[in-house]
């Protein structure tokens, strides 16, 4: 039972498209989250379109899809 979920955990954490989708729902969290704080967290926008944008190159420059 130990091996299987050592197995299954690796096809779904060091996969590729994991941590794009990971690098994806982190910015688009903060975006969401400023949008309710945005007079003192305004900088975090571009933190969040920097982390889309990066999941975005992550999933154009990879080879499995």
């Amino acid at each position: 039972m130990k091996k299987r979920l050592d197995n299954l955990f690796k096809k779904t954490i060091f996969s590729d498209s994991f941590v794009m989708e990971i690098v994806f729902f982190i910015g688009l969290f903060i975006i969401i989250y400023t949008n309710f704080k945005i007079n003192k967290y305004f900088g975090l926008y571009f933190l969040g379109i920097t982390l889309i944008a990066f999941s975005i190159f992550l999933y154009k420059v990879s080879e499995k899809r």
